[in-house]
């Protein structure tokens, strides 16, 4: 599937000089199962996927820590604490990163019982969305006693026009307005609020979709900062899913933004480019991280059905038994990633060949027409 027009526009700008900050790649070390192992960034947007447990959020998190942020300061100390059931010891985080034209590398460490560097990190806003974020509001801590305690709305921080388009375009509905509202039972407790039509409802009556895109929407991207939203599709529907990337990719281009997501989602994945894309994998030999999947490899990994890339149409039941062992003694995976289909006589592939030829162009001419058929059918043959 050809990727959208935004991001062919992220594309192209950023292959052009000037993008200003940019975290390259990361090694983490001795956390989580991670054993050292880089992963680079090659788009301001990056999709992580990979199964439970293979390490995305961890790469989120130790993106997080690798830069000091003048808002939402965090440490690693925040993600990989010392518990009860385990202690990290001989732990690091390593990263290479871009200001302006130069390149530069830093780490934050912990051989024994504290973190060091911390104070030698680059400068940078950073915004994490965790997945507290995006939990329904009834669902969230402390939130069904409001309904109990009689708490009043407080301030609203009303969406601007932009974020309100924004919100539209991504749901599919047409809303009147949207903010988030404050409580008098603290700054923490705040309340997605929309408007649709006449109607004005809160978080406690919205859709999940809704509450997901209304809250990051509401997260402040401001030029050059880095963005890491773990599970980006939560409670999204394919189409709104493909519509918020779209979106991303916009104010990446704009604000010349770094985003790193972890999903588990084809439509997120498709409308990356592969360079935008890394599997995490989990083997004999540990994780390693494969940039450049396709969508269809990597549910394919995740899936107990295949997903197959690419369709092969064979003569008949022989051919698909005789290239299936050819396939498999290349290598065992192609099996998987594609899909041998008999469709009967060459006669049967050639008039298939020809309704594609039609299907594709309308304005072939004949001569062009017959040479394209003679290809299918050597091709067949």
């Amino acid at each position: 599937m050809p990727i959208s027009a935004e991001m062919r526009r992220l594309e192209a700008r950023f292959a052009t000089p000037g993008w200003p900050q940019f975290l390259s790649w990361l090694e983490v070390e001795n956390i989580r199962g991670w054993t050292g192992q880089r992963i680079e960034f090659r788009f301001p947007i990056v999709a992580l996927v990979g199964e439970n447990g293979a390490g995305k959020s961890t790469i989120l998190q130790a993106a997080a820590a690798s830069y000091q942020s003048p808002q939402n300061e965090r440490y690693a100390s925040d993600f990989f604490p010392d518990t009860p059931f385990e202690k990290i010891e001989g732990a690091a985080i390593r990263f290479s990163y871009r200001q302006g034209n130069n390149n530069n590398t830093g780490a934050v460490r912990k051989p024994t019982n504290r973190w060091r560097g911390n104070t030698t990190r680059p400068k940078r806003l950073v915004q994490y969305v965790d997945l507290r974020r995006l939990q329904p509001v009834s669902a969230r801590t402390g939130y069904a006693q409001l309904l109990k305690k009689g708490v009043a709305e407080g301030a609203s921080q009303a969406f601007d026009a932009g974020q309100l388009q924004r919100l539209s375009y991504i749901l599919g509905k047409q809303y009147s307005a949207a903010g988030i509202s404050a409580t008098d039972a603290g700054a923490d407790k705040t309340v997605p609020v929309l408007n649709l039509a006449d109607n004005r409802y809160s978080g406690f009556h919205q859709g999940a979709g809704e509450i997901t895109a209304a809250e990051l929407l509401a997260v402040s991207y401001p030029k050059n900062s880095l963005i890491l939203i773990d599970e980006i599709e939560t409670s999204l529907h394919p189409r709104a899913q493909r519509r918020l990337m779209r979106d991303l990719a916009t104010i990446a281009r704009l604000n010349e933004l770094q985003i790193i997501i972890t999903t588990h989602s084809p439509y997120v994945l498709e409308e990356l480019p592969d360079a935008a894309r890394i599997y995490l994998m989990e083997g004999a030999e540990g994780k390693r991280p494969v940039t450049g999947v396709s969508p269809e490899f990597a549910m394919t990994r995740m899936d107990e059905e295949a997903h197959p890339e690419c369709d092969i149409y064979v003569e008949d039941n022989r051919a698909k038994a005789l290239l299936g062992e050819i396939l498999a003694n290349v290598d065992r995976t192609l099996l998987t990633r594609s899909k041998l289909i008999p469709f009967g006589s060459a006669q049967v592939g050639i008039a298939l060949g020809s309704r594609l030829i039609d299907r594709q162009s309308q304005k072939m001419t004949v001569a062009a027409r017959a040479t394209a058929e003679r290809k299918v059918f050597a091709h067949l043959s």
